[in-house]
């Protein structure tokens, strides 16, 4: 065969073969530009959507501005009798502003003076020309709601607004509650329009000789109280006391008075 003829057969093969390859690259080139571009989205996508992991924890998260913080003030209590022992200061503290919608809760405290052992008595009687007026306030009805002591701390994932249900108490112990009682009390009358009065009733520890104090330290601020009253509303209470002294004497100690003006 001549070199012309076979030259004349090699060219078409050599054209087909360039032709086949200059395809073939361009199929290439095409698959790996839609191959960069989905690589550039996902990678897009993973900046935008950072794992779920990395998000922080819902409890670590800030309270909200708007969210009423709780708020304690103790102004000066004032001092019951004025002068002598053994006696007693009386104060008020806010418990939680806006506790119920237009509401607020405080708590009564007393403060008893080194010589009392013991506070186990609020009462009042036909013997004493006192007042006993606990005013009209908040409550939760029975099972949940107290009249004597403070509702379990247990409730108040049943029914929160249990925790600012209104009582009186004294020397309160959690473990034994049957050790206070009362007389003379209609409970059923104290409600959020009607005060709680008696002239001759109380709230007392069956063991009046119970020695509250520990290793003789000074009793220090004793709760007698919790009310929840409307938010522009003063707190205006008072009652009677029977305390006990370091040396078995029992004393009352009468017109204690609790005041307060928002």
């Amino acid at each position: 065969m001549s070199s012309e003829r076979l030259s004349k057969e090699i060219q078409p093969l050599w054209k087909r073969s360039a032709m086949s390859v200059w395809k073939h690259k361009k199929r290439s080139g095409l698959v790996f530009m839609i191959a960069l571009i989905l690589v550039l989205f996902f990678a897009y996508q993973s900046i935008d959507e950072p794992p779920a992991e990395d998000e922080p924890p819902a409890e670590d998260e800030p309270p909200a501005e708007d969210e009423p913080p709780v708020v304690s003030e103790e102004p000066v209590g004032d001092k019951f009798p004025e002068n002598g022992t053994p006696y007693v200061t009386a104060s008020v503290e806010l418990y939680q502003r806006d506790s119920i919608e237009g509401k607020n809760t405080y708590r009564l405290y007393l403060t008893p003076s080194d010589d009392i052992q013991n506070i186990h008595a609020i009462y009042n009687s036909l013997e004493e020309d006192t007042s006993f007026k606990i005013q009209k306030s908040f409550h939760v009805d029975k099972p949940f709601g107290s009249d004597i002591t403070p509702p379990s701390e247990l409730l108040f994932y049943i029914l929160p607004e249990t925790e600012y249900d209104s009582y009186l108490t004294i020397n309160y112990d959690e473990e034994q509650p049957e050790h206070l009682s009362t007389i003379g009390l209609d409970f059923d009358q104290w409600t959020e329009t009607s005060d709680l009065v008696t002239n001759d009733g109380a709230i007392f520890a069956m063991d009046p000789t119970v020695d509250k104090k520990i290793d003789g330290e000074v009793l220090g601020k004793v709760l007698v109280g919790q009310l929840t009253i409307d938010e522009n509303e003063s707190v205006d209470t008072q009652f009677n006391i029977q305390v006990r002294t370091i040396d078995g004497n029992t004393s009352k100690i009468t017109g204690v008075s609790f005041q307060y003006t928002p």
